[in-house]
């Protein structure tokens, strides 16, 4: 019986254990694809280093998928091992790293598709817009595109993250804050 009570408890498989690194993989796998389609997308003299809205969606998409593999890796360690984040404050940086990603997402997708959908003029300095002038498929406008397209995708897979997360940590913060006593009442902690 000595070796029972020394062994920590495992704590019990939900679906947001399984379900949680499926996203967290869905959200690197969309992100690796809008950074690795928006670096080969020059043709023609066109370069994505040529517009400051491509240059934030490129670092934007690195950003949050760092974020998102390291948070694969705590999902994958989590779940074999049954255990999660010690304490209130590790929980509380997890969300805030979730919101930046989030919003990082989302700018860099907004970057992009105000070069693409939004700017077919042209700005200054550039004389040529990014979607100027060009073929539908096979050039330069189409695979930008695909790149901003697949940034808005990953962000809509942050979002489930961004919301458990969140909800987790109010969970905690109000588990924490209000104790029960000896009578059954409970009492707020000063």
């Amino acid at each position: 019986m000595a070796d029972d009570e020394r062994r920590p408890r495992r704590r019990k498989v939900t679906a947001w254990n399984i379900f949680s690194p499926l996203l967290r993989f869905f959200q690197l796998a969309t992100l690796i694809c809008s950074f690795s389609v928006l670096v080969r997308s020059s043709t023609n003299g066109i370069n994505w280093r040529q517009y400051q809205g491509f240059k934030f969606l490129l670092s934007g998409t690195v950003i949050a998928a760092f974020w998102a593999l390291c948070m694969l890796i705590y999902d994958l360690f989590r779940l074999c091992l049954g255990r999660g984040l010690p304490g209130l404050g590790a929980l509380a940086l997890v969300v805030l790293g979730e919101w930046i990603a989030l919003l990082m997402t989302y700018g860099a997708g907004c970057a992009g598709a105000g070069l693409t959908t939004f700017n077919d003029e042209g700005a200054f300095p550039f004389r040529q817009a990014a979607c100027e002038g060009s073929t539908p498929f096979n050039s330069f406008c189409a695979r930008t595109k695909a790149s901003v397209a697949l940034a808005f995708i990953a962000f809509f897979f942050f979002l489930p993250s961004v919301v458990w997360s969140s909800s987790k940590l109010a969970y905690k913060c109000a588990e924490r804050r209000i104790i029960p006593e000896d009578k059954g009442k409970a009492v707020e902690m000063a």
